[in-house]
């Protein structure tokens, strides 16, 4: 099924972009640092509105549930 390969390539995306991601932290001034982390969540809230209109495009990106 389509949105089965689309959760797929997007998952396959999200696993290889991570893999050349790295923390880092730096000095910008007294008391100024900026930086990024990488921290994993257990839980996340989104809304998600209704309607009778459907795009599967969309959802890939927005929601997708670790397996």
């Amino acid at each position: 099924m389509l949105i089965d390969r689309v959760v797929e390539r997007v998952s396959d995306f999200a696993k290889a972009q991570l893999s050349c991601l790295t923390p880092f932290e730096k000095d910008f001034g007294e008391g100024i640092k900026m930086g990024h982390r990488i921290v994993p969540i257990e839980k996340v809230g989104a809304y998600v509105p209704g309607g009778d209109s459907r795009y599967y495009h969309q959802d890939p990106w927005s929601l997708h549930r670790q397996r």
